[in-house]
């Protein structure tokens, strides 16, 4: 499922909320899950018992590039909750939002001390790509990169793993 602010019946981007989530958290930027996950639960108001804890991946383009990023963010209703996208990206430049793996209050309530992109330690691979929902999620986002990247931009991917790659190229 892709998200982006303003497609009809789904979650927009609350930009103006996730910044102060990330400000109260003390959120960074390239650290998603190390984000999102604690702040699900510090706003139990936002997010009990019907929020959303979400694995997947976001498209954004800047000057230079478009970049596929492996990500993390809450849902609280009908708004997206990033407390790390916010701390890279300005409130009018486009997010597109695809969900690999949605995971209930429950369920990530269960994952305390666990390792994330979690979807990767949980038998479906290294990459997390046995999943079929993170797959499909992963080949559309993979999908509106390169139909961005069209206009003569780098497309640049970037795994949980290697988000440093992505930082560092920001500094140049």
């Amino acid at each position: 499922m892709s998200f982006q602010q303003g497609e009809q019946n789904s979650p927009v981007l609350d930009y103006a909320r996730s910044l102060l989530v990330a400000l109260q958290t003390g959120a960074q930027w390239g650290h998603c899950y190390q984000s999102a996950y604690p702040a699900f639960f510090v706003f139990p108001g936002l997010f009990y018992p019907h929020g959303t804890f979400v694995e997947g991946w976001v498209v954004f383009k800047d000057d230079h590039r478009v970049v596929l990023m492996e990500h993390g963010w809450l849902v609280s209703g009908v708004r997206i909750i990033d407390p790390t996208i916010v701390l890279g990206l300005s409130p009018d430049q486009p997010v597109f939002y695809f969900s690999g793996v949605v995971r209930s209050w429950e369920e990530t309530d269960a994952l305390e001390n666990q390792l994330f992109p979690h979807v990767r330690f949980s038998g479906y691979g290294e990459d997390g790509m046995g999943h079929p929902g993170y797959k499909a999620a992963y080949e559309a986002a993979r999908r509106k990169a390169t139909e961005m990247a069209i206009a003569g931009k780098e497309l640049v991917e970037v795994w949980a793993t290697d988000v440093s790659r992505l930082m560092n190229r920001e500094e140049e």
